[in-house]
């Protein structure tokens, strides 16, 4: 039995209709496929770090993975590549059940608390996305990130679960 989702919604996503779940277990044993991961950044307990994309929205670092890199690993490239930022430690918070409504597709992506320390080098994102790195306050990130209920849940369980 899987456990309650924390919120959900349905949104247009990319030309798709999703149905998104938010769960805050760390018991990840039976989520198949995972197919991303991305952090909450804190530089402190009081605020978030976020990236700028081309397209003018926030959002928040994380990737897939390349070859055999582990979702910690993943997380730590992605962070140093669209936030210009090291994770000096990380952890779990839960994760995002996308189910595509028309194909009844499911992916799953991990989502993880991280404090880094900023790193006075240009973004580097391969992807072209991040383009510019924003430090907010924590209701100001809430705000900035507009992912409703989802976003805003998912950051009050990375403040809850943090080691900052």
């Amino acid at each position: 039995m899987m456990d309650k989702p924390l919120a959900k919604t349905e949104i247009d996503w990319f030309g798709k209709r999703v149905r998104l779940e938010l769960f805050d277990s760390v018991n990840l044993s039976k989520l198949n496929p995972i197919t991303q991961v991305q952090a909450i950044s804190f530089t402190d307990k009081d605020h978030i770090v976020l990236y700028k994309s081309g397209k003018g929205n926030y959002g928040c670092p994380g990737g897939h993975p390349e070859s055999d890199e582990s979702w910690e690993e993943t997380l730590k490239r992605e962070t140093c590549e669209e936030i210009s930022a090291e994770v000096l430690k990380c952890g779990p918070i839960g994760y995002l059940k996308e189910t595509n409504l028309e194909t009844n597709e499911i992916k799953y992506f991990l989502r993880y608390w991280a404090y880094v320390k900023l790193i006075d080098e240009p973004i580097n994102d391969p992807d072209d996305d991040a383009r510019e790195r924003f430090v907010f306050p924590i209701e100001e990130a809430k705000d900035r990130l507009d992912w409703g209920e989802i976003g805003q849940k998912l950051i009050e369980s990375a403040i809850n679960k943090s080691e900052i």
